[in-house]
């Protein structure tokens, strides 16, 4: 273990690299193969570094270039154990079943399978042979072989504290960015410095690339679309249930919307009626004129009723902007040998 010597860890960090330590390599022993080339697309942390944009832009742009495409996801918090979520026309489920982000997913992708199952071989088999599998959060799924492991670092808070689980949001220590392909480092222009040393030091080889989330645009429940400049200088109340908040707000602030409030909930949030009454009622005592979520949370909004929601609801909408994104989508595409018709 490079980062930190293993007498330096809490009694709960060490506990918890043993067992990693062990089912990695139980499963990683056992791993099984689809018919189809694979990509991992993971982390090393918890919070948001923009695997779902990422995992969207990649099977919208295999679609474009004629390679069937399937998502395989565990789909968190879902309540249906293993389902197809979409054939490519759109979600077959409910958000509840499926998950948030699968559910997501489904409605902007077009033409592309997604399948919800913890184990990503299982629910590969569902989908049959693909040209491309994805797997949605799969850097630590162990079980299953990938050709290619995409593994996306914020680059505005790297690695934390620095600390494995429980303690700090590492699921891996650093020095595991050595059997990655390629690295996105996401939410800044440039690299930092001292974070490309990092990765050299980890894997001298490694392709490294950057990654922005750009926001295009606004939605309301309706599915009707709005500029940027048309919620500008508004007066917001925002609220999210989302791995980075903070991202969120930031985002939202540099449209020049004039945020009045926030509200955070844990990642994959399921509000009830009475929580979006109570922040319908605390955005209005604070002068909001409009409220602003994230595709994410408004799905889990769509279905209530009508008069628990403001008519003044909307969600950002963000698309993931890859520098030399045509020199990226040829390395992670080069290699697929097309399968299906």
């Amino acid at each position: 273990m490079l980062h930190r010597d293993l007498n330096m860890l809490s009694p709960l960090e060490l506990i918890y690299y043993i067992g990693y330590r062990i089912d990695r390599k139980t499963k990683t022993a056992l791993q099984k193969r689809l018919q189809g080339y694979t990509i991992s697309v993971g982390n090393l942390t918890l919070g948001g570094t923009g695997k779902t944009p990422m995992v969207m832009a990649i099977a919208s742009e295999a679609v474009k270039r004629g390679f069937s495409t399937c998502i395989l996801t565990r789909g968190y918090k879902g309540k249906a154990k293993s389902l197809i979520v979409s054939c490519g026309r759109g979600p077959e489920a409910d958000w509840k079943e499926t998950g948030d982000e699968p559910f997501l997913m489904a409605k902007k992708l077009k033409d592309v399978w997604i399948v919800k199952d913890s184990n990503r071989y299982r629910g590969g088999l569902l989908a049959g042979k693909k040209d491309l599998f994805i797997l949605d959060d799969g850097f630590q799924h162990w079980a299953l072989h990938r050709n290619l492991d995409i593994v996306l670092i914020d680059g505005t808070n790297p690695f934390g504290n620095g600390k494995l689980l429980p303690f700090g949001p590492l699921r891996e220590p650093p020095e595991a960015l050595k059997r990655a392909s390629i690295i996105v480092i996401t939410k800044v222009q440039e690299p930092d410095e001292t974070l490309l040393r990092k990765i050299n030091a980890a894997n001298p080889e490694v392709e490294v690339y950057t990654a922005q989330m750009t926001a295009t645009g606004f939605k309301d429940l309706k599915g009707h679309e709005l500029s940027l400049s048309d919620l500008q200088s508004r007066k917001a109340f925002l609220f999210s249930g989302i791995g980075n908040p903070a991202s969120f707000h930031k985002s939202i602030e540099a449209i020049g919307v004039n945020i009045v409030g926030t509200k955070a909930f844990r990642d994959h949030h399921a509000y009830t009626k009475e929580q979006v009454r109570q922040l319908i009622k605390k955005g209005r005592q604070l002068k909001a004129e409009v409220f602003i979520t994230t595709e994410k949370d408004l799905i889990k909004l769509e279905t209530m009723p009508e008069d628990v929601l403001p008519e003044e609801l909307y969600a950002l909408v963000v698309n993931m902007e890859i520098k030399d994104r045509d020199r990226f989508f040829d390395r992670l595409f080069r290699d697929i040998n097309p399968k299906t018709p």
